[in-house]
């Protein structure tokens, strides 16, 4: 929030003990909901300026849905830690010195300084602090440190709003409209919640009404005075029009006739505004008074700040003035959902008056001349005000102080409009300027001006909810148009590079050249957009094996990790020798190894590289291959359990190499044309290759004892729609392939380092000893392998099997083609052919052993001299080329992407699941992937329930080892008796000596200069 929470309430003193009538209601006020005097809520200082109740409302919305809070749960966290408890919090981190925090301990810490009980149970609890731990370690090492946890809520805070869906676009110029008399300007413009605009010109008698499309659609005529002010009564479906006759006269909205009129006395009315939710009609008039009417009994029903006077004997002898304006009422408006009414007055005064009882709230006192309009967000909360000052001033409703003066304006303002349901604010100054405003961070977006030629000086300006379209006014009509979403039906304006689900957060990602999408799984809606991640077309994209970042590869060849959650840009992999690059051209393959926490890169530089993404504040370069091939490198994959790479180019040759080493293992010249895609057929030794004719070659690899031979060929020929459904050659673009086993298998040694299988990874030390040494980079190496271990025995799941039972691959084309290969039988042919051990072409039981993943090498390759498978199914998934292919394993599905522009899911029978469209689905489509969101929450909830168990084991041995100082439970209840308590008695305590293995890079306070740029400290 751009405002600071320690403001103290000014009332303006008033007439006749108006000051202390206004003291009395302001405490009612607060008794509804306000902020507490000092600005904080609840008499609390709390992160964000946003009330507690609100934030939980906010919090238990869609909870029905299933358990995943997220970053409400995130929100709560920020308004709940008060001074004190983050004090305590920071004491708890810093008794751990630089080890941090285990995921035990923070959940034992953050559940005794916070009570959440009123929201959820204390499994729930626990469960959202483990999504939440797991995102702020976000390199996996174990270990939450006090850096890490307050840049992570600072950069929560100021990339919230800059990668919303609802982004802020531009307005336009698109026409200018006649308004009537070509000598006259308008006094005064609205539009109405009927979706109507009326205007009239100034000293005229005739009020016109237009439709959304500006098109006039009936002329009022008055048979009083000149109109004076217009509006809309909703729920009557009547137009009120005020006239200098001193009466306001009542129209049918539908044939415009009059129903009925009234005179208003002694004063005229210079405005009139229908609240619907009191159905009264407030009019404001030129000696400042208010006045609410019931248009149905035609009566007035109080007059904001009167009441009655009573004598010495307790009799009502008159009326009392209490807060009055003093001037001419310029405006008024309702704070919806807050009971109130706000007013602006020539006199330099807003003021904030009970809507039911029309008693004084609050005056608002900071603009040096007259207010002219005002303005309300209930979703932000915020009060926006212009007048015939130069500034536009904002307020919270809740405090009498000035919280933010925007100067960007250079004349008086004639007005200010907050788009309903979006976080736009348009202000405008007589001279036709126009700002267009982010009311979440304050941010000037765009400026554009009406040409004053064409509208003379601005008179007024409307916005329209419907289309947020600004009318702008002067002696004529001027239309600016606001940039719509282009093309709603499609995933993105730009082709596709790649589509992938996150199980972790249940989204989809795309990715196009120049924006990345999150997307709600449970709906098919937008979440998210990240813009400008990069300076060059994105183009290729691939997820960490935690699911918690993801990686931009682009046409420059520069190669960024980015924080799947907000988008902010972690770290970059650059590199003295190649410009401060990953590759000095365009990088064209991207792949995780999951194992080895390491990214392959190809790109048209010629040469293929392996980073490692271990290291919190850049990527390493490991190994590089450099002139690979002759020309570009097309294609690549990776197989662990082969340790193996292999690589196609466009002069059609293929290459495979040896992952730990970069020699090359084969060099396979039986392709004609460029290749497009190459895929290991894990767990056999298999590699498979695909070429612009539409050939699709079976290789056999290492063990294989045939080794570099073809094993099958084929050509992928679909029927062709596009010529009559003729079966025509299409170049395979993208392969994935589905393997499921029949009966359980042990896993070998080099499957696992665990030799039990039980997932512990018992033998890692004994790896990295052989291996690494016993330094302290081996130590951290030890526990990332065996979150590994753990994170693999998860995926692999029921897919570590003795027999195969059934083999896959699903293929895409370059005409937009799915179709589906058994392999099966084809590979069991070989088997029986060449043997049935991974000598032959039998599967591996596990992977092949990779001595030293973290290997350095930088090798110079230049030096180094029609069978037929069954098709399961085909169909055409898209109009253009696939770039993308996933399959998905809960709940069962396909995703694919391509240059058409859109990504779409499918389920294993090729039945459409769903469209990820910008504009949301078309009319009649329905998202149709299942994704059990109950047992999702269900799983957390167990595991949450199994972190409490261990948070309980630490508060019975905190009963037990009183005596152990260094205990961070004993350090928590020391703690609790005096939190705000300075340094002196806990760091006069005895400081242990902490041997761990757990060493989180320490994070450099981020700042607005610094968001998102990787803020880490390097390791001393």
């Amino acid at each position: 929030m751009p405002y600071s929470n320690d403001s103290k309430d000014k009332l303006l003193p008033q007439e006749d003990g108006g000051d202390e009538e206004a003291k009395h209601d302001e405490a009612s006020f607060h008794s509804k909901g306000g902020a507490s005097p000092d600005g904080a809520v609840g008499g609390t200082f709390s992160l964000t300026g946003v009330s507690l109740e609100e934030g939980r409302k906010i919090l238990n919305e869609n909870e029905e849905e299933g358990f995943d809070l997220d970053d409400r749960f995130i929100a709560e966290i920020m308004m709940s830690l008060n001074n004190e408890k983050i004090a305590t919090l920071r004491k708890a981190f810093e008794q751990n010195d630089d080890d941090g925090l285990s995921l035990a301990e923070f959940v034992h810490v953050m559940t005794s300084i916070l009570d959440m009980s009123h929201l959820m149970t204390a499994d729930q609890f626990a469960a959202n602090l483990i999504e939440f731990f797991d995102q702020v370690d976000i390199n996996g090492d174990g270990a939450m440190e006090w850096e890490e946890f307050t840049s992570f809520i600072v950069e929560m805070g100021m990339n919230e709003h800059d990668h919303q869906p609802d982004a802020i676009s531009s307005y336009f110029f698109i026409a200018t409209k006649e308004t009537g008399n070509h000598n006259a300007y308008v006094q005064d413009i609205r539009y109405h919640k009927n979706d109507t605009v009326t205007m009239f010109d100034c000293d005229s008698k005739q009020v016109r009404i237009y439709n959304q499309n500006l098109e006039l659609i009936h002329t009022i005529h008055s048979s009083s005075g000149h109109v004076q002010c217009c509006e809309f009564l909703v729920s009557p479906n009547m137009y009120a029009i005020s006239t200098n006759d001193l009466s306001v006269d009542f129209y049918d909205g539908n044939n415009y006739q009059v129903v009925k009129k009234f005179r208003t006395p002694n004063q005229n009315t210079t405005v009139i505004r229908w609240i619907e939710s009191q159905k009264l009609l407030f009019t404001g008039d030129t000696r400042g008074s208010i006045k609410a009417w019931d248009c149905q009994d035609m009566e007035e029903k109080f007059e904001m700040g009167m009441r009655d006077a009573y004598s010495v004997v307790g009799g009502v002898v008159g009326r009392k003035a209490l807060g009055l304006h003093r001037d001419i009422i310029l405006d008024i408006t309702e704070l919806e959902g807050l009971e109130v009414v706000a007013s602006a007055s020539i006199d330099r005064t807003i003021k904030l008056w009970d809507l039911p009882t029309g008693k004084l709230r609050r005056t608002l006192v900071g603009h040096k001349k007259g207010v002219r309009n005002i303005t309300y967000s209930s979703e932000y909360r915020f009060l926006i005000s212009v007048g015939f000052d130069f500034d536009v001033l904002v307020w919270n409703p809740y405090v009498a102080n000035l919280i933010l003066r925007l100067s960007d304006h250079g004349c008086s303002l004639c007005g200010a409009e907050i788009i309903p349901d979006t976080p736009i604010l348009v202000t405008a100054d007589v001279e036709g300027n126009f700002k267009v405003w982010d009311v979440r961070n304050w941010k000037l977006n765009q400026t554009f001006k009406a040409e004053e030629k064409q509208v003379g000086q601005l008179k007024g300006f409307c916005a329209l909810a419907s289309t947020k379209s600004v009318v702008a006014v002067g002696r004529s009509m001027h239309v600016f148009d606001y940039e719509k979403i282009e093309m709603p039906e499609f995933s993105d304006e730009f082709p596709l590079c790649s589509a992938l689900y996150n199980p972790t957060t249940s989204t989809f990602i795309t990715c196009s050249n120049k924006y990345v999408k999150i997307w709600d799984a449970g709906d098919g809606k937008i979440i998210k957009v990240y813009r400008n991640l990069s300076d060059s077309d994105i183009t290729a994209m691939c997820l960490d094996f935690r699911e918690r970042k993801f990686i931009l590869g682009d046409h420059d060849g520069s190669l960024h990790c980015y924080d799947f959650l907000n988008g902010a840009d972690m770290k970059e992999f650059a590199y003295d020798e190649m410009d401060g690059k990953a590759h000095l051209d365009e990088i064209t393959k991207l792949l995780y190894c999951d194992e080895h926490a390491t990214v392959i890169s190809t790109g048209w530089d010629k040469t293929i590289s392996i980073h490692s993404e271990s290291e919190a504040e850049e990527g390493v370069l490991l190994r590089r291959i450099e002139n690979a091939h002759n020309t570009d490198i097309t294609a690549l994959c990776h197989s662990h359990m082969l340790s193996l790479i292999a690589t196609g180019s466009a002069d059609s040759s293929l290459k495979v190499w040896d992952y730990e080493f970069c020699r090359v293992e084969a060099s396979l010249n039986e392709h004609n044309s460029p290749i497009t895609c190459v895929s290991f057929l894990d767990p056999f030794p298999a590699l498979m290759s695909c070429d612009a004719g539409g050939n699709v070659i079976l290789w056999a690899v290492r063990p294989s004892k045939v080794k570099n031979r073809i094993m099958a060929r084929w050509k992928n020929r679909p029927a062709n729609k596009r010529a009559g459904g003729k079966p025509q050659a299409a170049a395979i673009t993208v392969l994935t392939v589905s393997c499921k086993f029949a009966g359980e298998r042990r896993l070998g040694k080099k499957a696992s380092f665990d030799d039990a299988g039980d997932g512990d990874g018992d033998d890692e030390e004994d790896f990295v000893d052989k291996n690494m040494g016993s330094s302290e980079e081996a130590q951290r190496w030890i526990e990332r392998l065996k979150k590994i271990t753990k994170n693999r025995a998860k995926k692999r799941g029921k897919k570590d099997r003795e027999e195969v039972e059934e083999f896959l691959v699903y293929a895409g084309d370059e005409r937009g083609n799915v179709v589906v290969w058994d392999l099966l039988p084809t590979i069991e042919g070989l088997m029986k052919e060449y043997g049935s051990t991974p000598q032959g072409m039998g599967s591996l039981e596990g992977p092949l052993e990779c001595g030293n993943p973290r290997r350095h090498i930088v090798y110079d390759a230049g030096a180094v001299s029609a069978n037929s498978v069954s098709i399961i199914s085909t169909w055409l998934a898209h109009d253009d080329s696939l770039t993308s292919i996933q399959l998905i394993d809960d709940p069962p599905a396909i995703l694919t992407s391509s240059t058409d522009r859109l990504a779409k899911l499918w389920n294993m029978n090729t039945t459409s699941l769903g469209v990820l469209r910008q504009g949301g689905p078309k009319r009649g489509e329905t998202w149709k992937f299942g994704l059990d969101t109950r047992a999702i929450g269900a799983k957390k909830l167990e595991d949450g329930g199994k972190i409490m168990e261990e948070v309980r084991e630490m508060e019975a041995l905190e009963l037990d080892s009183s005596d152990e100082e260094d205990d961070m439970s004993s350090t928590l209840t020391m703690m609790s008796y005096d939190p705000l308590a300075g340094g002196g008695s806990l760091a006069a305590q005895r400081e242990p000596e902490v041997v761990s293995y757990r060493k989180t890079p320490k994070r450099i306070p981020v700042n607005p200069a610094t968001v998102g740029r990787g803020g880490r400290r390097k390791r001393k």
